[in-house]
């Protein structure tokens, strides 16, 4: 499959042309300025994207924006879109520079985000993504509910504050698993890791909640249970470790005052 040319003057063709055709998949429907649509416009688009991820267009990142913004229709779009072809062309040209870290695509979907996120969805987003919470221990929905609530918010999974609340919407015990066994340091790992530690994590509840209700009951008596300390063990009945003192007797003579006394008597004696 060859890749499709594309430049900035392509803005004014529409998708809907044979032209496009060679590209895997639908593309997703124009985006009309509807900010409840937003999300859904972008996560479609980036799908698009990644099933033709080995085009140009997908590659080169002023070809991926110039194709994004071929998709903005309606009145509410023109001023937007025709800011962003311009910024665009100046960039092209050499007259504009991007930011640091980011490239042409990135900058346009920013600014894309910024003017078209609904703000009371995003804000609830982010309320919903705080009380998140693993439940029944099906680790595979909390990380799809936990994506698509970062998504709603517009935040990156990567960043620390964002990685904090993943890791304090599982159990204690499962986030400790996977700290000490795999280190993960982005949302990739850190859902790989709970995803690895998950079975481990569930047995380990299992046992802890079999021995807190039914307690292993003593087979042995005292007496008996006696033999089983290690400072019984090698010696005759009864006969104490050399290892261990013998147990206080309050009744037990006392040695040296008999002897003294012993002592006393016999001087008197001679």
């Amino acid at each position: 499959m060859g890749d499709d040319p594309f430049r900035l003057s392509d803005l004014n063709t529409t998708t809907d042309q044979p032209r496009w055709g060679r590209l895997k998949g639908n593309p997703p429907k124009k985006f009309n300025g509807e900010r409840n649509d937003t999300n859904n416009f972008l996560m479609r688009f980036h799908q698009f994207m990644s099933l033709n991820r080995d085009t140009s267009i997908a590659r080169d990142p002023i070809k991926k924006a110039t194709y994004f913004l071929s998709f903005m229709k309606g009145n509410k779009m023109k001023g937007w879109t025709r800011m962003q072809s311009k910024w665009l062309q100046d960039v092209e040209e050499g007259t504009k520079l991007l930011p640091q870290m980011r490239n042409a695509w990135q900058v346009v979907e920013h600014n894309f985000k910024q003017v078209f996120i609904n703000y009371t969805m995003k804000e609830k987003a982010q309320d919903e993504l705080h009380k998140l919470k693993m439940k029944e221990g099906n680790i595979d929905q909390y990380i799809a509910d936990f994506q698509l609530l970062a998504m709603d918010a517009n935040v990156d999974l990567d960043e620390p504050m964002v990685l904090q609340l993943f890791y304090f919407g599982l159990p204690a015990g499962l986030a400790e698993k996977c700290i000490f066994i795999n280190s993960p340091n982005d949302f990739d790992s850190w859902a790989k890791a709970a995803q690895k530690n998950l079975c481990g994590w569930i047995l380990n509840q299992t046992l802890r909640q079999k021995l807190g209700s039914n307690p292993p009951s003593p087979r042995q008596t005292n007496q008996t249970q006696g033999k089983t300390f290690p400072w019984n063990r090698g010696g005759k009945r009864g006969q104490a470790s050399p290892c261990r003192a013998p147990p206080f007797n309050p009744n037990a003579m006392d040695i040296d005052a008999v002897r003294k006394a012993t002592t006393e008597a016999e001087k008197q004696k001679h």
